[in-house]
Formats: C-alpha cells, sequence, structure tokens
C-alpha cells in the first residue's frame, strides 16, 4: 500500500518548511505523512537520515510522492537509479527551503505531480513552476485525462507522438465506444466508424474502446477501462501460477487485459485460498468474497450447477459473485471451467468526462 507523500529536507530551514507542510497536509487530508530531514539538523518530529540513496531505497517502492526541499540537482542525481518508467515512478516534487517555488520533475501527469504542485503552492504562498508543454499551451493531455477517468493506457510510448502532433495545431482523431460528459477539446476531432477514419485521412488519434481490436489510426492511443470484475472459482490448494496462466490466456482470448481487472470476487469459503490472495497482490487490485446466501439473492442467468450447489451452497459462484461484484454490470466472459478452475467476467458502469 502506497503512502500519499514523503518529504525529505536537507537543511535546518528546510526541516522547519517540511514540519509546516506536514502539518498543514495533515489538517487538510487528515494524514501523518513521513518527513526525513538530515541527520546533523533533526531535533524533533523528523526522521534523521544520513544517506540520500540509501534511503531511496527503503522507500522507493511505496512512495506515491515525494517531496525534495533543497536544490535540484541533489534530487535528480539521487533518484536516477530507481527510475523505471512513467507509468510506475512516484510524482517528485522541488522546493527551495524559503519556499518560494516549487518545481514538479517527475511523473508530471500519470504520477500527479503537476496536480500536486499547484494544490502545495496554493497550500503555502509558493510559486508553482510547471514546464510540461501540454500545461503551458493549455492543451488536451491524453495522459491526464486518462488518470483522472481510470483508463488504462495500453501503450504509453504513444503519449508522446499525440502530445507532439498537438502542439504542432496537427488534427487528432478521436473514437469512443462510451459516451464521455463534457464538450470535446478542440484538438480533438470525434470520428464516428472505422470509414471515417479513411475519409477523413487522418493519422493520429485516440481511441476509448473495452477491448483490443485492429487499430483505427495509423498512430494510435488506445485507452482501455479498468472496470472488469473477475469472478473465479477454484478447488482448494491451486498454485498462484496455475491460477494466473488460465485467467490471463481466457482475458487475452475474448481482447481484455488484465490491467482492465479492477477487483477479484469469489465465495467466501475462498477468502483464505492462498493462490487467489497472491493474485490480488500481484495484480494489486482488491479480492472480495460474498457468502452463498449473498450469491443465491442475485437474480439473473447464469449457467447452473447441481454439484456446486451441493458443495458449497450456489450453483454457481464465479458469473454470480462477478456479477454481484460489478453491480449487475454487462457479461463479458460466461462461465469458462479449466482443469478445476472457473472464471467469469462482468463490466461495471463507468462514467467518463472531459
Amino acid at each position: 500500500m502506497k503512502r500519499m507523500f514523503y518529504i525529505i529536507a536537507f537543511t535546518r530551514a528546510g526541516i522547519a518548511l517540511g514540519k509546516s507542510i506536514q502539518q498543514k497536509k495533515s489538517e487538510i487530508d487528515g494524514l501523518n505523512d513521513l518527513l526525513f530531514g538530515w541527520y546533523k539538523y533533526v531535533e524533533e518530529d523528523a526522521i534523521p537520515f544520513d544517506h540520500t540513496k540509501r534511503l531511496l531505497e527503503k522507500i522507493w517502492k511505496q512512495a506515491e510522492n515525494i517531496l525534495f526541499i533543497g536544490a535540484a540537482g541533489i534530487a535528480v542525481r539521487s533518484i536516477a537509479p530507481f527510475l523505471t518508467d512513467k507509468v510506475s515512478d512516484p510524482a517528485i516534487l522541488v522546493m527551495d527551503e524559503k519556499g518560494k517555488f516549487v518545481i514538479p520533475i517527475l511523473s508530471g501527469h500519470l504520477g500527479g505531480a503537476n496536480a500536486y504542485c499547484e494544490r502545495l503552492a496554493r497550500e503555502i504562498g509558493a510559486i508553482p513552476v510547471i514546464t510540461t508543454a501540454t500545461d503551458c499551451n493549455q492543451c488536451f493531455a491524453v495522459d491526464l485525462f486518462a488518470k483522472k477517468n481510470k483508463l488504462w493506457i495500453v501503450d504509453w510510448h504513444r503519449i508522446k507522438e499525440i502530445s507532439s502532433r498537438i502542439l504542432d495545431k496537427e488534427p487528432i482523431g478521436w473514437i469512443s465506444e462510451y459516451n464521455i460528459a463534457g464538450t470535446l477539446p478542440s484538438e480533438l476531432i470525434q470520428i464516428e466508424k472505422k470509414e471515417g477514419v479513411q475519409s477523413s485521412k487522418i493519422e493520429a488519434g485516440v481511441v476509448i474502446a473495452s477491448k483490443i481490436s485492429p487499430p483505427y489510426f495509423q498512430w494510435e492511443c488506445r485507452l482501455l477501462p479498468k472496470n472488469l470484475v473477475l469472478g473465479i472459482g477454484c478447488k482448494r490448494g491451486k498454485p498462484l501460477e496455475e491460477i494466473e496462466l488460465f485467467l490471463e490466456q481466457e482475458l487475452k482470448q475474448h481482447g481484455f487485459q488484465k490491467q482492465q481487472v479492477n477487483k477479484i470476487v469469489s465465495i467466501d469459503r475462498k477468502q483464505q485460498e492462498k493462490g487467489l490472495i497472491e493474485l490480488s497482490g500481484k495484480w494489486k487490485i482488491p479480492f472480495l468474497t460474498y457468502s452463498s446466501e449473498q450469491l443465491n439473492a442475485v437474480e439473473g442467468a447464469f449457467s447452473e450447477s447441481d454439484f456446486v450447489k451441493q458443495t458449497v451452497g450456489t450453483s454457481n459462484v464465479c458469473e454470480r459473485a462477478a456479477y454481484l461484484g460489478s453491480g449487475c454490470g454487462k457479461k463479458r466472459i460466461g462461465k469458462t471451467v479449466k482443469d478445476g478452475m472457473t472464471m467469469a467476467v462482468y463490466e461495471e458502469a463507468i462514467r467518463i468526462s472531459f
């Protein structure tokens, strides 16, 4: 579980500023975030450290946001060995010890550094210094839109291509399987069908779809909703590797990706099933269970099994659990059985807006 915020300060004034920020965040968010101070200047209310890279080794994987109070050069050199990609790296911000300026230097959109920079600047009266081109030019940013609406970017390398073309005033196509609230940004051109793409001769576009399918555009950034609920049943003791392989194969066969799954659900008898608990941890999504009474109370058309009902008290685990967990959503994959495992997928209703 990631913490909201870490503060790393290198001077006495920086530690004092860090305490002030920590207090303001606690009052606003109700969170007690960690403040680390250089060991020579720590008196109280801060955790001393004497080696920045060793500190980052301990906190990096748990960090969602890291604020350095000190020189930007120190921050850049310190984080360099830990950088992976813009999807998984935490938001990194830098502030001077007087609190005059705050700068997001990493994960401005997907990590939320730009938004947090502006918020932090308002809270302490600093000047936010944001250098992301789409922000500076007040242009549509596909990664920011995806983050806001909890959409998975299939190929995040395409973000740069789309943003570059937007900044060059090139028209960008827009196709969505879903209704979207709000006004279409001026940089985007609504296209209804594939034939429309061909006739428009637009090379690049953004597509919001429910699954993977052949691309509409030569340069396409595809966004998939993270709204699939995976219902599963299995024999006791099924290992993680076998469960995961089964699920990934079935999802892929139907055009879905595991990144679209937002929760795993089953019957309460499986609450302590090791393979399912490990799957939840590996995929970083919740694992929820329901009683047989809850599952039986669900109304709908499900694949029924007398044997399953005699064994666990309900005629179908995977479909009923997924239907219940999705808020009575749409069936995307019906009950599928393999080697003592069952799975089904239902889709939650979503709201997307500009």
